[in-house]
């Protein structure tokens, strides 16, 4: 629980950064980020496909219809979860480094949290490629619990979560499938990665559920 708080505040903290301050006004382009995300992971499905996925089609014209008018800008770190941190190894609520910014820029910053919830999910295990310490431990936040301390942290209005949590979901069904293409083409070897494309289905699944549910 402890790690969990932790992992959610650093998130937050992060959203916090005076972006003038830290010398990174010129780090991205956080007007239209949203919308440039939602084009981006649809055209690298085209790019790295193996099935032909009508969800993929579903999904993505409801995350373009819904993107939202107005959002925050912060730094993003575009791949925020648990195992993309170094925890201390005596004090588990400590959290001494986030690793792995190569998607980092500046943009929307509950892109991150949607994505990180979409991490809370068993669904994203295969992709992992190691087991999902969320799931294995019931001692984390739940999903609702993470969202909610994460929204006390930061001031920020969750109303359009589940857009975020969707996009999410798609942004990695895109990334399992473009693993699962290499593993096919023997590009990537090593144990595992043949369950990776198997997640493809489920992940756009919930990110269609989150979406669809809004429209009834």
């Amino acid at each position: 629980r402890r790690c969990s708080e932790s992992l959610v505040d650093t998130l937050a903290a992060l959203h916090t950064v005076d972006i003038d301050g830290a010398g990174l006004s010129e780090f991205g382009r956080p007007n239209g980020y949203i919308g440039r995300q939602v084009r981006r992971w649809r055209g690298q499905w085209d790019l790295v496909a193996t099935r032909t996925s009508p969800e993929v089609n579903a999904l993505h014209a409801l995350l373009a219809a819904k993107v939202p008018e107005h959002s925050d800008e912060a730094i993003v770190h575009g791949d925020f979860r648990l195992d993309n941190t170094i925890v201390d190894r005596d004090d588990a609520s400590s959290i001494l480094a986030v690793v792995d910014w190569e998607m980092a820029t500046l943009g929307d910053p509950l892109a991150d949290l949607g994505l990180m919830l979409v991490y809370w999910d068993s669904a994203s295990q295969p992709v992992l490629g190691v087991r999902h310490a969320i799931e294995a431990n019931t001692g984390f936040l739940s999903g609702t619990q993470v969202a909610e301390r994460y929204a006390i942290a930061s001031g920020r209005d969750l109303t359009d979560l589940d857009f975020y949590r969707a996009l999410g979901y798609f942004k990695l069904a895109v990334i399992a499938e473009g693993i699962h293409q290499r593993f096919l083409t023997g590009k990537t070897v090593g144990a595992g990665f043949e369950t990776v494309g198997d997640a493809v289905p489920a992940l756009l699944e919930r990110g269609l559920s989150l979406l669809q549910a809004r429209q009834i």
